[in-house]
């Protein structure tokens, strides 16, 4: 029959009269349609079979079935068709067929077409694609056996029940195995769930049913249950699920952690057992009661930036981030209302400089205290570890499948290791490899190329039977992350039986193992706590005896020396090795701890076992048991000895420097008739603290022929030598002679050890047993005038460095304090009679009779009446209150009679200065007042800049010796200033002018130039006792520092005796070296660095002979050698002296060259301190510009000349350009 007879038969039939409308429909329809004659070729298609075929309609209509489809599909059709043929009946089938090379399962549905005579000549056809209908089928059925196979196979308890009646639906065989009960394995289904596992008779209490249904319906609820049947303790996963017959149920997988609680019993045990040891612990430990904080130990308020006095008695949540606040709350909430609050948990904290960190609480425990509920909480710095948990927070995501409540990870492989599916859990664990699906397990888990050695999922696979391993969980790095228990269980398709792949159920027993690991390792980590805490050792002691002790570590054996076995076996051992002068005050303040039962805690000294002394920090506590009883005393013992000694070395050096200063001071300050006695005084001062059995002086006679012991000081039990070293003969002593005339130190450790040509001085020295000594040369003008020493007697004595020092500088103070002492008592003599005699005069006289200005005593009558003539017809009037800065160093070096020329020459100065109707007053010292009526602030302020800078310009002296003076002036004016007498203003010039002298002084300054004034008032007294002795005891401190350094700057002042060209190189080099520092805009202390620096650059050359400083001629490679010591000696002097530390390296590197050829230590370029390259410069320029020995000087234009030529050579290239510019800019 052909197409065109079965088109025109297809319009006969009823219903297909429309023919152009189902062809119309056939064309557009979704499902494949075909006619197929009884031939098999094809006499119509539609578009959508055609499609599905891959081939133009065109191509397929009129072809035989063969020539379309492969022979196995045509065959398969072919019978279909025959079937359809020979029977005349329709025929459904369902079969998966290749089309386009892809498998489809097409449902079909053909009809047989026949002919009148009933003879079948074609079969119409209408095929669907149910190949998503029949993959859902399947994948349905396999969740359903997956479920089922799951709770089966679960090692945990799993029930289901129907939520209203509280009907048992389900049970898995774990969950029967874990009851205590009488019931059948079938038969507890259908009872009640209460009366089957908790062996009651109504529901419980704690049913948990509102917690996911209505409301909560979709939400899983977990909780921690304990089991009133077999006291059990259980951690349960509650969800609603969707039953079969359509019924919402209650779901409940409970997993058995009564072995975890056990170890969290344990543990919390052993803490208690070693909770005072903890105390000692770096995490911080804080109690607080009503929100405040109680107590909080050293490591807590470093961890949040505070002192303990500013976090005790404050808020608790003052170290809690805002964020944080409301669950600290609510933490300590729950806890109030008896609710079980959470071991461990995170909160945001914040520090005292307002930044914020992450804090671990790893406990929380509410107590009673003091009848009031107190938390305790042990906090950890965690905000690495935090920020690395909300990294991989924010990756993982929430369970969305039926596996949504089950905790664990499941994951589905086939028979080639392939992963089909997995659960949340498992994408949430292995985040860094998906997509997981598709990939081989080993690859996917593990990082692996190749199968894993042991896998329980291959044992599955090769058995067909369960199977269990322990897995280490792998992370992206490759690294081990954590402890899986992995459950392998075999998957076989229900129809054929056969194995298909394999379930892996895969729980984090991360915790689990922890806790089993913590349980087993706390005692052996606090023992190990316990026994390896460095330099320390812990005791137990008994409270009924406390001489018996119960335990000691093994580390009092290298502490004491003594082992543990010795210090339990003798029970007074301890008392009888405590130092005598430590015992009775150790001995009470333990004997007040038995008492009291209060905390013990003593620093002594131990004798130990062989040899020596060992200091110990012992701190105990009483231990108590839970109802409060004292069980003993634990204590721990701190080998404190290298502390101590730490303290002792910084005792000493600050003694040293304290010394220093007050020998200085003292020296400064002593009338001419006080010098013997200062002088003794200061042996004992200086012999005490070094230590030694005698300190002396030696002076020669005028002919340099005999020398006499002066002065002598001898410790107790030491015989004074004094007596029998009077009128020595000089020439007897050739060898020790000849160091002193070469002003050399002498240090002999052992007298034994003299040379031989020394014998005449070994037998002297003998004669005092005098077993070690160390002299030094006393030297003025460059003549040794005697020596100071030191002897020991007792034994002999390596000498430190310090004790030079502290030589080196009081022989330089007795040198002088003896020089002036000899010329002053010559003086007072002759005048001492005139003196007594016109005592009375001086006390009445308004007159200051070495500058003939008005002295204080008319400064209290005059200024009260200028005061009050000024507020009475409101004129302005101001008082200027002037200081000559480091006048004292004047004194010290040239002499009081120099000085009080210079006075006389400033004071001249001054009256000439000041206006007509100025008063100029000598207040005291070289401290002057000059009364200004009519004068306002802005015209004192005036006034005194003038008078500071004229006062520089000037020169004054006489012609051996010229100096130039700097002043520190303060300007106080009423009414600006607010006084309500004339002395106010005296008192606040006085104020200002500390101020000015604190900053360095050399400058002009009032009120409004202080910027403490508005805060600290300059006026009144101070609001507390406290703060007025704080402020004086600074002042007092900054005068000694302040003498000090008026000491070291006058003894650099005294190489100007020995060497005149130095002393007025240093003056200029001096302001070449600021001026340029200025230049260089370099800060105002680096400014002041340099300053210092360039004034004792050249303090090295006291150690230098005259000979080789006054050579006409070239030095020898020998002289130079020594010339190049003394930027070494320079610094040898000052480094004993703290706060000139700072300029050391410029005073040291001053002579480095820029390319390197410099000494002492040859640096090169950026490597010299920016304050040497700047006094190098300055030095080199004024020694170019200054006539010495071997030539005359350089005009300035060519020493600027040759410093050019220098640069990036001798000196850094960009400081001799600013160097050149501001010479040019000065001339």
């Amino acid at each position: 029959m052909t197409r065109e007879q079965i088109l025109e038969h297809l319009k006969t039939i009823p219903g297909l009269s429309h023919y152009n409308l189902y062809q119309t429909l056939a064309e557009t329809a979704r499902d494949i349609i075909f006619i197929v004659n009884t031939g098999y070729y094809v006499e119509y298609v539609n578009s959508c079979g055609a499609l599905a075929v891959g081939v133009p309609k065109e191509q397929i209509i009129g072809k035989n079935l063969k020539d379309i489809f492969p022979p196995a599909i045509y065959e398969k059709l072919k019978s279909n068709l025959l079937r359809i043929i020979t029977t005349g009946e329709p025929l459904s089938t369902e079969e998966m067929v290749v089309l386009q090379g892809k498998e489809r399962y097409l449902g079909t549905n053909c009809v047989p077409i026949k002919d009148d005579s009933g003879l079948v000549t074609a079969v119409i056809g209408i095929s669907r694609d149910i190949t998503g209908q029949k993959e859902a089928n399947v994948q349905l059925e396999l969740q359903r056996q997956q479920l089922l196979s799951i709770f089966d196979s679960m090692d945990e308890p799993v029930y289901i029940t129907d939520p209203s009646t509280y009907e048992i639906l389900y049970v898995n065989k774990a969950l029967f195995s874990s009851l205590s009960t009488n019931y059948e394995f079938g038969s507890v289904v259908g009872r009640h769930c209460y009366k089957v596992f908790q062996n009651a008779q109504a529901p419980c209490s704690f049913c948990t049913n509102n917690k996911i249904f209505g409301e909560n319906i979709g939400k899983t609820h977990i909780w921690e249950v304990q089991n009133q049947a077999n006291c059990n303790w259980y951690h349960c996963v509650d969800r609603a699920i969707l039953w079969p017959d359509g019924r919402l149920v209650r779901c409940e997988i409970a997993i058995d952690i009564t072995e975890r609680k056990i170890a969290e019993e344990a543990l919390q045990e052993s803490e208690e057992k070693y909770r005072h040891i903890v105390e000692t612990s770096r995490d911080g430990i804080g109690l607080s009661q009503d929100g405040r904080i109680l107590y909080a130990n050293e490591a807590f308020c470093t961890m949040f930036g505070y002192t303990k006095d500013e976090l005790i008695g404050d808020s608790l949540l003052k170290v809690v981030a805002p964020t944080g606040r409301s669950l600290i709350k609510q933490r300590y909430q729950m806890g109030m209302e008896g609710e079980d609050v959470p071991y461990m948990y995170t909160f945001e904290g914040l520090k005292k400089d307002g930044t914020s960190l992450f804090i671990e609480v790893s406990s929380g425990r509410i107590f009673s205290y003091k009848n009031k509920p107190t938390v305790l909480a042990v906090l950890r710095d965690i905000s690495e570890q935090e920020k690395t948990k909300q990294a991989l927070s924010e990756q993982e995501t929430f369970l969305s499948s039926i596996f949504t409540s089950i905790q664990d990870g499941i994951s589905i492989l086939d028979k080639d290791m392939n992963i089909v599916q997995v659960n949340p859990t498992m994408e949430k664990w292995y985040a860094h490899a998906v997509p997981l699906v598709g990939k081989k397990c080993y690859e996917a888990y593990h990082g692996r190329k190749e199968r894993c050695y042991i896998c329980p999922s291959y044992q599955a696979f090769l058995t067909g039977k369960s199977s269990r391993e322990i897995v280490p969980k792998i992370d992206k790095d490759g690294q081990v992350a954590g402890w899986l228990n992995l459950f392998s269980f075999p998957l076989f398709n229900i129809k054929t039986k056969e194995l298909e792949g394999v379930i892996e159920y895969v729980r984090d027993i991360t915790e689990q193992k922890n806790a089993e690991e913590a349980l087993q390792e706390s005692e052996e980590k606090y023992r190990n706590l316990v026994e390896h805490m460095p330099k320390a050792a812990t005791y137990v002691a008994s409270l009924d005896d406390l001489s018996t002790t119960l335990y000691v570590s093994p580390q009092i054996e290298t502490i004491w020396g003594f082992s543990p076995e010795e210090c339990l076996r003798d029970h007074v051992l301890w008392e009888n090795k405590i130092h005598p002068d430590d015992k009775e005050r150790t001995i009470q303040a333990l004997m007040r701890c038995h008492a009291t039962l209060e905390p013990y805690n003593a620093e002594y000294r131990l004798f130990k076992k062989n040899e020596g002394v060992v200091w110990i920090h012992d701190s105990a506590s009483v231990v108590r048991d839970h109802n409060g009883k004292p069980l003993c005393l634990h204590g721990v013992m701190f080998d404190i000895t290298e502390l101590k000694n730490a303290e002792e070395e910084l005792r000493h050096r600050l003694e040293f420097e304290r010394l220093v200063s007050l020998l200085t001071t003292g020296f400064i300050n002593l009338a001419p008739q006080e010098i013997d006695s200062g002088v003794s005084n200061a042996l004992r001062a200086i012999g005490e603290f070094a230590g030694i059995d005698r300190s002396y002086i030696f002076l020669l006679s005028k002919d340099k022929t005999k020398v006499d012991n002066t002065h002598e000081w001898c410790a107790p039990g030491i015989e004074a030598d004094i007596s029998r070293c009077k009128g020595l003969t000089v020439k007897n002593f050739s060898w020790f002679a000849e160091k002193m005339n070469n002003k050399e130190a002498v240090y002999v450790a052992d007298v034994d050890h003299l040379p031989s040509e020394a014998m005449p001085e070994k037998l002297l020295l003998k004669g005092g047993a005098v077993k070690s000594f160390i002299c030094v040369p006393l030297v003025c003008a460059d003549e040794v005038m005697g020596f100071l020493g030191f002897d020991s007697v007792k034994e002999r004595k390596e000498w430190k460095k310090e004790i030079i020092d502290l030589l080196k500088i009081t022989a330089g103070m007795f040198s002088n304090a003896l020089v002036r002492k000899e010329k002053d008592n010559a003086f007072i003599r002759l005048n001492e009679d005139m003196v007594r005699s016109n005592e009375k005069l001086k006390e009445l006289s308004l007159r200051d009779p070495h500058t003939n200005l008005y002295n204080h005593r008319y400064l209290q009558e005059v200024i009260e009446a200028e005061f009050h003539r000024a507020r009475r017809y409101v004129h302005p009037f101001s008082v200027i209150m002037l200081d000559v800065d480091y006048f004292k160093s004047i004194n010290d070096v040239y002499g009081h009679t120099f000085g009080d020329l210079v006075l006389k020459q400033f004071s001249k100065q001054l009256k000439k200065m000041v206006r007509r109707y100025d008063t100029v007053i000598r207040f005291g010292g070289e401290e002057f007042v000059i009364i200004s009526p009519n004068a306002d602030r802005q015209t004192a302020l005036m006034l005194a800049q003038r008078i500071l800078d004229a006062i520089a310009l000037y020169n004054f002296g006489n012609d051996k010796h010229i100096v130039k003076l700097k002043l520190s002036i303060a300007a106080t004016s009423y009414p600006e200033d607010q006084a309500v007498k004339g002395m106010d203003l005296i008192q606040v010039a006085d104020k200002i002018l500390n101020k000015i002298k604190e900053s360095g002084g050399n400058n002009v300054c009032s009120a409004l130039d202080i910027k403490s004034a508005g805060k600290d008032g300059l006026l009144g007294e101070e609001s507390n006792d406290a703060k007025f002795l704080k402020k004086k005891i600074e002042r007092l401190n900054r005068r000694a520092s302040q003498s000090l350094t008026e000491a070291i700057f006058a003894f650099a002042k005294t190489i100007e005796v020995k060497d005149h060209y130095t002393g007025e190189h240093v003056e200029s080099t001096v302001r070449y070296a600021t001026e340029l520092a200025k230049a260089l805009r370099l800060s105002p202390e680096e400014i002041e660095h340099i300053r210092q620096a360039a004034v004792l650059h050249d303090l090295g050359k006291v150690g230098i002979s005259e000979e080789i400083l006054h050579k006409k001629s070239k030095l020898t490679p020998k002289e130079y050698k020594e010339i190049k010591k003394h930027p070494q000696l320079a610094v040898d002097i000052i480094r004993s002296i703290h706060f000139l530390r700072p300029i050391i390296p410029l005073v040291l590197y001053h002579h480095e060259r820029w390319d390197g050829k410099g000494y002492p230590g040859g640096l090169k370029g950026e490597e010299i301190p920016m304050g040497a390259r700047i006094v190098a410069i300055a030095d080199v320029f004024q020694a170019l510009s200054s006539d010495r020995p071997y030539r005359k000087a350089y005009s300035s234009t060519e020493a600027l000349r040759i410093i050019k030529e220098e640069a990036g050579r001798q000196f850094d290239p960009q400081i001799v350009q600013s160097f050149l510019r501001v010479m040019h800019d000065t001339n």
